[in-house]
């Protein structure tokens, strides 16, 4: 920006916080583009971590109208963090504003003050005549890196002693677990001092991301802040309350209690349990000491959302604004990674990689490695990491490697990957799900794999899942589990030759543990095993897939590998197997009647068993010829087939068989070569091909003589 545009961006900033020009006079603010800004800090022989066209603010010494050489730069190039900048190695200051009479203030303990979030605010107060100190940030009371403990202890005592302190946090207080530990570490170190503190709930003003005191000034003035002062709770009368505040979360929808630690719920009852060794509390005027737990449930204090969520796709740990279906908002959950991108040694992933993927099989390797980063890639975009795809690694052998890719992936999710069995997949209680990213599913065996193949395709697809825990009313998050399977049976799964939800990969057929020739073997794998428990390698391991470019991948249309059309064919039926073979060779299958474009599941199946031996019907022959490659048509009338009727003999001795021809009804069903010929043909025209392939000739029905008028 041109100094000019820095100038007007200045002071509409300082018209959204009720000040103006002269205010910005008498607390000597003023504006610099980047490049004044750059040649003004090498005057005052300070340097900034970066600059950026914005505003300075000096600090002052409390009572003084001299700024004491501190000050901090507010941005106005854009919304990027952080916002506000200070000098290199600087630690944190109070805001003091030299608009406002602290002289006066200190000689009248009974006059109350405000402790507020920034500047900007602590200015707009002074502006309107009372009197507010400003915090750098949430947590510029204190600095641990020099090793300051409180800055309200460096004040003169009598700033704190017996004064009424109303500490007004910004609106989002309520939604950021941070702001709030902020706030109550500050209300305890002013209430050692002597202070008697007040917590003010400032309310979220519509049109805004968050409420600032300044914010609140310009909309409802000075007598609106001070009805909210009169409606404040003492915070050393509801201390225990506010912490409890840290650690747990009413849910509303539920009538349950979220714990952010165990990052589960609780009932009330197990709730009082849980936290049954909380201090007990005096209210003034009481005898009888107050349980917090109890008082926590029944306090309008309490922290509360209608319901959960576990949705990267959102502010992580964060309570949502509410919405029309959310009277008080959600909390999510979801804490994001916690590994760190940091480049590093690679070789052990990439020698398991060329173990599990052989030469020949590049092409399925880089499909995987693309499957793998795609999600990693979506996190740190801040979208849904939901694929359409899972990974499955099959094997006759055990021990070929197939877990361990599956748990080196898993730790650079950490906590938001678990290892589940087929006990946990057919369990009616599934809080597995709960919370969880990536799923490693071991030694899926094929027994029962024809019943939960519907779960897992709606596990692997749906946008949200049921979540049901014994003894608890079941609840519905995100779906945001990708699955990464095992297994060492060819029928592990039961695919349909149509499936578009599983990559299949067959691994070596060689244990590792005996590759010694290939670097692996017992030291080879417990080497490998120091290295995938490292942080380093989650770290390295997560730069790589983030740098990976994924070109025209797609999650939802898994290559068609040859172990995938092996179990395909494994574990489809006799029917099904014979339904696929006849789309794909029809001259073979179908013999001399392959020239036939119309074909009914009853021929089919007469085909396919034509001794009858099977059970299957003509119903589930029609179940398997969709999938196994043919197209269904739609249901037709006037289809013509031969049927043999017994009559009385004309010497009336016995019966003799007459064949006839009789009109039915049936669904078609023909070859994808002939499927574009056949929908242009309407219902009539689909019977009249139909019988003629048959060799039945339907007589044309005569048409009745049109009788001509005569003329009178």
């Amino acid at each position: 920006m041109t100094d000019q545009e820095v100038k007007v961006a200045f002071l509409a900033k300082l018209k959204d916080s009720g000040l103006g020009k002269n205010d910005a006079e008498r607390l000597r603010w003023r504006a610099f583009s980047a490049l004044a800004l750059e040649r003004q800090c090498a005057r005052w022989g300070v340097r900034l971590p970066v600059y950026r066209d914005g505003f300075v603010i000096p600090y002052y010494p409390l009572g003084s109208t001299q700024p004491n050489g501190f000050f901090r730069h507010r941005r106005l190039d854009s919304n990027a963090e952080p916002r506000y900048l200070q000098p290199v190695d600087s630690g944190p200051e109070l805001f003091w504003p030299c608009t406002a009479d602290w002289k006066a203030l200190l000689a009248k303990p009974e006059t109350p003050l405000t402790v507020c979030e920034g500047e900007l605010k602590a200015a707009a107060a002074a502006r309107l005549e009372f009197s507010a100190v400003g915090l750098g940030g949430v947590w510029n009371y204190q600095s641990t890196r020099l090793g300051i403990r409180s800055l309200f202890g460096k004040v003169d005592p009598r700033m704190w002693k017996e004064r009424r302190l109303y500490y007004a946090c910004d609106s989002d207080v309520a939604t950021n677990a941070s702001v709030l530990a902020a706030r109550n570490r500050g209300c305890d170190l002013l209430t050692e001092l002597g202070a008697h503190v007040f917590v003010v709930p400032l309310p979220a003003l519509a049109g805004l991301k968050k409420t600032g005191l300044d914010d609140y000034l310009v909309v409802e003035g000075a007598e609106g802040y001070f009805r909210l002062c009169k409606q404040a709770e003492e915070w050393a009368a509801c201390r225990e309350l506010h912490y409890l505040n840290e650690k747990v979360l009413w849910v509303h929808d539920q009538a349950r209690v979220f714990d952010y630690g165990a990052q589960r719920l609780f009932t009330k009852e197990d709730f009082f349990n849980n936290y049954s060794d909380r201090p007990k509390y005096l209210v003034p005027g009481e005898k009888k000491p107050r349980v917090p737990a109890h008082e926590w449930a029944e306090n309008p204090v309490r922290n509360k959302v209608s319901r959960l969520t576990f949705d990267p796709a959102q502010p992580a740990w964060r309570m949502l604004p509410p919405t029309a279906h959310t009277e008080f908002g959600e909390f999510n959950f979801y804490p994001g990674l916690a590994v760190q991108p940091k480049k590093g040694n690679l070789k052990p992933w990439f020698r398991l990689l060329k173990w599990i993927f052989p030469p020949g099989m590049e092409k399925e390797c880089d499909w995987f490695l693309s499957w793998a980063a795609w999600p990693l890639q979506q996190l740190a975009a801040g979208r849904s990491n939901k694929m359409h795809s899972a990974c499955a690694l099959i094997s006759y052998t055990e021990g070929t490697g197939k877990g361990l890719l599956g748990l080196t992936l898993a730790r650079v999710y950490g906590r938001l990957a678990s290892s589940i069995t087929l006990r946990q997949l057919r369990s009616e209680f599934n809080e597995w799900k709960r919370g969880k990213l990536f799923i490693v599913g071991n030694e899926i065996t094929g027994k029962e794999a024809r019943q939960y193949h519907d779960q897992l395709s709606d596990d692997i697809t749906e946008p949200t899942v049921w979540i049901r825990e014994m003894y608890k009313t079941a609840y519905q998050l995100p779906n945001t589990i990708n699955y990464f399977f095992t297994s060492n049976h060819n029928d592990a799964f039961f695919l349909k030759f149509t499936d578009r939800r599983f990559f299949i990969h067959r691994t070596p057929e060689r244990k590792l543990v005996e590759a010694t020739d290939c670097g692996w073997g017992r030291a080879g794998i417990d080497e490998y095993l120091r290295y995938m428990e490292s942080s380093e390698a989650a770290a390295a391991l997560l730069a790589e897939f983030l740098g990976r470019d994924l070109g025209s991948f797609d999650h939802r249309q898994p290559p068609l590998s040859a172990a995938k059309i092996e179990l395909q064919e494994t574990v489809a039926s006799t029917a099904a197997l014979w339904a696929r073979q006849a789309a794909q060779q029809p001259e073979i299958y179908l013999g001399a009647d392959s020239t036939r474009c119309l074909w009914l599941a009853s021929e089919l199946l007469a085909k396919c068993d034509p001794e009858g031996k099977t059970k299957f019907t003509e119903k589930g022959m029609g179940h398997v010829l969709g999938p196994g490659g043919w197209v269904a048509l739609r249901k037709v009338r006037g289809l013509l087939r031969a049927r043999a009727e017994y009559v009385k003999a004309q010497d009336g001795k016995g019966m003799k068989p007459v064949i006839r021809n009789e009109e039915h009804q049936g669904k078609l069903w023909t070859l994808p070569a002939n499927e574009a010929a056949m929908r242009r043909l309407n219902d009539a025209g689909l019977a009249e091909q139909f019988n003629r392939e048959r060799g039945f000739v339907v007589p044309e029905t005569p048409q009745p003589r049109r009788r001509l008028a005569v003329k009178p």
